[in-house]
């Protein structure tokens, strides 16, 4: 089920707590600090509801750091959005490395898998017109 009122935009500092929230209860380590650094650098987009954030997305250039959806909301193509909105903003393939656990999320949301090494797998993404 695809949620039709959802926004992707550019997070900014007031949506701190609410990120934070989506981050923790997705159980990712990243902390506070790197967030704010990222907002101000436009590294983090956010997907929202007319009145909540449902999902966050955060990356360093063409790398994915994180990406957290709320529970309720999963399987409803929020991170494929995300992911989407990231790509057509830049150049190149997006990258991102993540544990095993995560694999098929980023095979369902279209990476391609470059490596793997002691569990560890580098994947990548790139919309082609």
């Amino acid at each position: 089920m695809k949620i039709p009122d959802i926004t992707i935009r550019e997070a900014t500092i007031s949506d701190l707590p609410s990120l934070m929230n989506v981050i923790d209860a997705s159980l990712l380590y990243v902390d506070i600090e790197s967030v704010k650094s990222s907002i101000s650098s436009n590294d983090v987009l956010v997907a929202t509801s007319p009145t909540t954030i449902l999902g966050v997305l955060i990356s360093k250039q063409n790398n994915i750091e994180a990406i957290a959806v709320r529970s309720r909301r999963r399987h409803q193509g929020i991170g494929s959005a995300l992911v989407r909105s990231l790509a057509k903003k830049l150049d190149g393939p997006l990258i991102a490395e993540f544990d095993g656990p995560s694999l098929q999320f980023y095979q369902k949301l279209g990476f391609s898998l470059l490596s793997e090494h002691q569990g560890r797998f580098t994947a990548s993404y790139q919309i082609i017109d």
